[in-house]
């Protein structure tokens, strides 16, 4: 039998772990003490609420602190060279993330009638493929 002590106990990871995700908010899962749930628990609220700031990815470690540059790069207005240099910070997504920025990028010269050999990658074949289904898309219309 387990006696209860009749104090206030703290609440556990998980529990602040939820209260973060049900907020929204990015500043409550600097509650979490484990560095990894912590990570976890930043990216999940930035994919919720779709915005994503660097800020909030310096003090994370490991694979949450790549993924959350990654998505910080990936989902803003910033210009390409800003989004370019976030990438070089997302660890091992560098290259992925880079592909995807010069994929964007591509896409959206090719919709401003641009060249192709605008953009870094260009000879990569993802960025190539984006940039002339966009270029068909921009020759398409009126």
């Amino acid at each position: 039998m387990l006696a209860c002590t009749g104090g206030a106990t703290e609440p556990s990871e998980h529990a602040l772990h939820l209260a973060a995700l049900d907020s929204e908010r990015i500043e409550d899962c600097a509650a979490l003490a484990d560095p990894d749930r912590r990570g976890e628990c930043t990216v999940q609220v930035m994919l919720l609420i779709n915005r994503a700031d660097p800020e909030h990815c310096e003090d994370l470690t490991g694979v949450w602190r790549d993924e959350c540059f990654f998505f910080a790069a990936d989902n803003t207005d910033r210009p390409f060279s800003d989004r370019w240099a976030l990438c070089e910070r997302t660890g091992a997504f560098q290259q992925d993330c880079h592909v995807h920025q010069a994929e964007t990028e591509a896409a959206r010269l090719a919709e401003l009638g641009r060249p192709l050999s605008e953009v870094p990658m260009s000879e990569h074949p993802r960025v190539v493929l984006g940039y002339e289904r966009a270029w068909a898309r921009h020759q398409e219309s009126p």
